[in-house]
């Protein structure tokens, strides 16, 4: 997931803006002679008093969990604030990767919070960098947003894969996790499924998804316990491949 946080620099000003998410601001406030460098901080317009310290903490408690946020920070033009954690009132990126696997076949994935101006880029990785081997127009409809292109693995080797989404409008990218085909002469194959348990050839990675692909259930090993598993469909992700599950 991404950010969003603006910091501007004027002569003598620095402003920060976001959304307060229950952190305060850390300033360094250097020397000036015989003074501080700052000489007034305003949080949404209202003046605070400035300690003569060189470690200011701006208190931001007397906000709102998700207010908007605006700190003005005035200082000497011969010297310089330094904003230590900016990223304390940044605002979340609505857009996430909700799921992303690769199959013999196929990429899958599901994207929420769309820009209706961004792309998917998914991307290979060969002799030692990413290329961009197809792109998707975001869909951009509430809530998720399932994708699946075809796809041709190089079945000698492992493959590696992953899918970049940038938002056209901001110039903000986020990536998927790496993906990962593995040939089918070293994958793990369902052995046995009962109620209660999976047994798998061998031991591998595996995950299960509820309907709306949330992580439900995840590890490492060759049996996969189900006694705590609700009744439902679930999505079962193991040794890249993608299975349809129905616990009764």
């Amino acid at each position: 997931m991404f950010f969003l946080v603006s910091l501007s620099c004027l002569a003598g000003e620095i402003v920060i803006t976001g959304m307060y998410n229950g952190k305060n601001i850390y300033v360094h406030n250097p020397t000036n002679g015989s003074s501080g460098c700052i000489s007034s901080i305003r949080v949404n317009g209202k003046v605070l008093a400035v300690p003569q310290s060189s470690a200011i903490d701006i208190d931001l408690s007397h906000l709102k969990m998700k207010d908007k946020v605006e700190i003005k920070i005035t200082h000497a033009d011969n010297c310089r604030p330094k904003v230590i954690n900016p990223t304390a009132i940044a605002e979340k990126a609505n857009f996430q990767f909700g799921f992303s696997e690769v199959t013999a076949t196929t990429i899958e994935w599901v994207g929420r919070g769309e820009n209706k101006d961004s792309r998917y880029f998914i991307e290979v990785f060969r002799n030692n960098t990413w290329h961009t081997i197809t792109t998707k127009q975001c869909a951009a409809q509430t809530g998720n947003n399932k994708y699946s292109i075809p796809v041709h693995h190089n079945t000698e080797s492992i493959c590696k894969y992953r899918i970049k989404y940038y938002n056209m409008s901001t110039g903000e990218s986020q990536y998927s996790p790496n993906m990962e085909f593995v040939p089918a002469a070293r994958k793990a194959v369902k052995k046995t499924v009962t109620p209660d348990k999976i047994e798998l050839s061998s031991e591998t990675d595996y995950a299960l998804l509820d309907y709306e692909y949330n992580i439900v259930l995840k590890g490492r090993g060759s049996v996969i316990d189900l006694n705590n598993l609700k009744k439902g469909e679930y999505h079962l992700v193991f040794d890249n491949q993608i299975e349809l599950l129905a616990k009764n």
